[in-house]
C-alpha cells in the first residue's frame, strides 16, 4: 500500500510537472504574441514617422514653389517695368522731336 501511494505520489508530481510546463508553454506563446505585436507597433511607428517627414518635405517644396512663383512675378514685374521705361523714354524722345519740328516750322 505504501509503494502505491509512492507510485501515486510520483504521478502526481509527474502530472504536476507537466501542467507546470504546459502554462509556461502558453505564457511563452503568449510572450511571443506580444513581441510579434510590438514588433509591429514598432514598424508602424516607423512608417508612420518616415510619413511626417514626407509630408514636411512636401510642405516645404510647396513653399519653395509658391517662393519660385513669386519671385518669377517679380521678374516679370521686372521686365514689365523696363520696358515701360523704355516706352516713355521713346515718348519723351518722340515729343522732343515734334518739339524740334515745330521750331523749324516757325
Amino acid at each position: 500500500m505504501e509503494q502505491k501511494n509512492l507510485e501515486q505520489l510520483e504521478q502526481l508530481e509527474r502530472l504536476e510537472l507537466k501542467n507546470l510546463d504546459l502554462e509556461q508553454l502558453g505564457q511563452l506563446e503568449r510572450l511571443g504574441q506580444l513581441g510579434m505585436m510590438e514588433q509591429k507597433n514598432l514598424e508602424q511607428l516607423e512608417q508612420l514617422e518616415r510619413l511626417e517627414q514626407l509630408e514636411m518635405m512636401e510642405q516645404k517644396n510647396l513653399e519653395q514653389l509658391e517662393q519660385l512663383e513669386r519671385m518669377e512675378q517679380l521678374g516679370q514685374l521686372e521686365m514689365m517695368e523696363q520696358k515701360n521705361l523704355e516706352q516713355l523714354e521713346q515718348l519723351e524722345r518722340l515729343g522732343q522731336l515734334e518739339m524740334m519740328e515745330q521750331k523749324n516750322l516757325e
